[in-house]
């Protein structure tokens, strides 16, 4: 699913192959003149906002293959979501996509920058509550014309509890080890929902 392997090092965007940055510069209009890393997340690949010669600021996300061979196609992917969500009945909650980069061993997803923060550790309530009200506000919005099967694509993670509850991992955290049968049940729950048809 893209997400980075333990202990494998993020890119920056100095690190990109010249082509990336160049492609993506060329996406922006402009000189690139400083990038502010942005860290968390999964995958392995670049995550920065750009600060051009025009004037503006673009969020971009690149990775290769040699990182991760899914992650490339996620970006891919999410470029054709974002692009059917820019002509939603609600395009001012997701953010504007600018243009995709794609070398065929490199992709660079570029969008707008979307102000705000990650959040507070440990979690405030305030903040947990505005991120559900901001999730109930999109959940409210159409699907895309063209949404991923997710249900499908997730199940073998979403059942994975089977693993760890017959053959709990060496170091795996009592908390969760008290509560994988309840964790199991939440996570069938959950794969349930992602086929986006509502059940009441």
């Amino acid at each position: 699913m893209g997400h980075a392997l333990p202990g494998s090092p993020r890119l920056n965007w100095a690190e990109l192959p010249a082509h990336v940055r160049q492609g993506v510069s060329d996406i922006v209009g402009g000189t690139v003149e400083a990038a502010l890393p942005r860290t968390g997340g999964f995958s392995p690949g670049s995550a920065d906002v750009l600060m051009a010669s025009t004037g503006r600021r673009e969020c971009v996300k690149a990775v290769s293959d040699e990182q991760n061979p899914d992650t490339p196609g996620l970006l891919r992917r999410e470029y054709g979501v974002l692009l059917d969500l820019a002509h939603s009945e609600r395009p001012d909650l997701f953010p504007r996509p600018l243009g995709l980069y794609d070398s065929g061993d490199w992709a660079a997803l570029v969008v707008e920058e979307i102000q705000g923060a990650p959040p507070a550790w440990p979690w405030q309530r305030h903040l947990v509550e505005s991120a559900l009200d901001a999730l109930a506000e999109v959940a409210g919005c159409p699907a895309p014309a063209s949404p991923p099967n997710l249900q499908a694509e997730l199940e073998p993670d979403f059942r994975a509890w089977d693993a760890v509850i017959g053959d709990p991992p060496a170091g795996l955290d009592p908390w969760v080890e008290r509560r994988a049968d309840a964790l199991k049940a939440l996570s069938l729950a959950a794969l349930s929902r992602m086929s986006g048809v509502s059940r009441g």
